[in-house]
């Protein structure tokens, strides 16, 4: 059994610069970080945790969500043919007011030097606002990804940090940095910066900037042979075949070729900038036939993958924060997730709060043990989404997986990507307690830990939170959503 040892840094924003300071604590080392450890002994591990006909509907929904970038409604209501269109006017609006906060607020590059007001005046110019749209889908708006590719909320690859004084800011947090989008991703293009080296596009899931370099545009009978043939997922966190690095997340079509080999299809771009099929040969232990079966076995293989992953703000280096991660988990069985945990939290399925108010933090905990509140249904193991709420805030600012509870010994236990805890020196924020990866850890992460000051102390998951589950598995969310 591996166990959770933990070496936190503690990131204190009132030194100059911001020191680490490593804290000698080991985080519940009884925490096993093998998700097989965690299956119930009383259910086939291979049994389906959800219906065949439930996860057909579920994958039949993930599909429309997947591929709506290419059809309508969604090309003329999320995408402008003339600048009149209103829609138009506020994305024009919205890259303008981006640019406009970053002149009027500190902005700081990797070496947290202030970047200078030319800098976000000469990213202004590029994104030529004046001529919004400037690509319509009479130009072959349609497009695919042809490399697994950051989207930046504007078109650079420069880092914009806030300041570093500050707990919870600093390297990961760009905040130019949106999303990821996975070799193979179904999009739409809005517009071109006038360099010609970035798109502003849209998918299912995200929109934003990404390099010209790694989309290509798609055709008709492209679109037909990509819909139409079987999906795969990946079985490793990271495969490079020919050079091209495929991340376990990206869904990809594949033909079965003898006993033991499979063809993987993924898109390459040609010398006129359209998209077009690559085959190569793979063993057949190298992929999966999508959705996967929902099953405690293979929630516990995928989960394995995934632990240890260094957190990344937005999908940075081709790591996943919190709400990511969950979304690449899910996507391999078939259930679509939205991007942002709050979406995720309010997305699919029932969603229950727990107001700080209203409970303690025992009572909170009690929730997801075996005898839970009467009227409120029992969290389920794989499927019930936690996530967390600042207290004052209306937004979820984290979210988890349920894994299992033990009754005996109380422990909660969750997978989770996770940043940092709250440093508090008398109560108040004062730094962070850095994770800094994708673990799995029970509900009183950060709770009684000796920090070498009286004054000094961890908030926990559970402390100045309200606390929300979500269960998932309900193919009753609207497309859109």
């Amino acid at each position: 059994m591996r166990s959770l040892v933990l070496l936190l840094s503690l990131l204190v924003p009132g030194m100059l610069w911001a020191e680490n300071l490593p804290i000698d604590v080991m985080i519940s080392p009884g925490i096993s970080q093998n998700a097989y450890d965690y299956i119930s002994k009383t259910r086939d591990p291979n049994e389906a945790l959800i219906s065949e006909q439930a996860q057909k509907k579920l994958s039949q929904l993930f599909l429309q969500h997947y591929f709506s970038a290419w059809h309508p409604p969604f090309v003329t209501k999320q995408f402008c043919i003339t600048a009149n269109n209103a829609h138009c006017q506020d994305i024009s609006h919205y890259e303008a007011q981006y640019i406009s906060d970053l002149k009027n607020n500190h902005v700081y590059d990797v070496n947290y030097n202030l970047y200078p007001p030319a800098w976000a005046e000469k990213i202004n110019e590029n994104m030529d606002l004046s001529h919004f749209p400037n690509i319509n889908c009479g130009d072959h708006c349609l497009a695919i990804t042809t490399n697994n590719t950051a989207v930046r909320e504007l078109p650079t690859l420069d880092p914009a940090y806030a300041s570093i004084k500050k707990a919870g800011e600093g390297y990961p947090f760009d905040n130019l940095q949106d999303s990821n989008l996975w070799l193979g991703s179904p999009l739409q293009i809005i517009q071109q910066t006038k360099d010609k080296k970035w798109y502003l596009v849209k998918s299912a899931a995200v929109f934003g900037w990404v390099k010209a370099s790694d989309v290509a545009k798609v055709d008709a009978p492209f679109i037909r042979r990509w819909e139409q043939s079987p999906l795969s997922v990946t079985t490793s966190l990271k495969t490079s075949l020919n050079k091209k690095d495929i991340y376990f997340g990206s869904l990809l079509p594949y033909e079965k070729r003898g006993p033991h080999s499979l063809v993987l299809f993924y898109p390459v771009k040609n010398a006129k900038n359209f998209a077009q099929l690559y085959s190569v040969t793979v063993a057949e232990s190298q992929l999966k036939p999508w959705p996967v079966k929902a099953t405690a076995n293979e929630f516990s293989r995928e989960i394995n993958l995934l632990l240890g992953m260094s957190y990344g703000w937005g999908d940075l280096d081709n790591n996943t924060d919190c709400s990511a991660t969950l979304k690449r988990l899910f996507a391999s069985f078939g259930i679509w997730l939205p991007r942002q945990a709050s979406s995720q939290a309010a997305f699919s399925g029932a969603m229950h709060r727990l107001p700080i108010e209203q409970y303690s933090i025992d009572q909170r905990k009690s929730i997801l043990r075996a005898n839970p509140f009467t009227g409120l249904p029992k969290p389920q193991p794989y499927l019930t989404l936690i996530s967390f709420q600042d207290k004052g805030e209306n937004d979820v600012g984290h979210v988890a997986l349920y894994i299992a509870s033990d009754p005996k010994s109380g422990q909660v236990i969750l997978f989770q990507s996770i940043w940092a805890l709250s440093v508090l020196d008398q109560g108040r924020v004062s730094g962070r307690a850095i994770i800094g990866k994708a673990v799995l850890t029970d509900m009183s992460l950060g709770e009684n830990l000796n920090l070498g000051s009286k004054n000094l102390s961890v908030e926990s998951l559970w402390q100045g939170k309200s606390v929300n589950y979500t269960l998932l598995a309900l193919p009753q969310a609207k497309l859109g959503s």
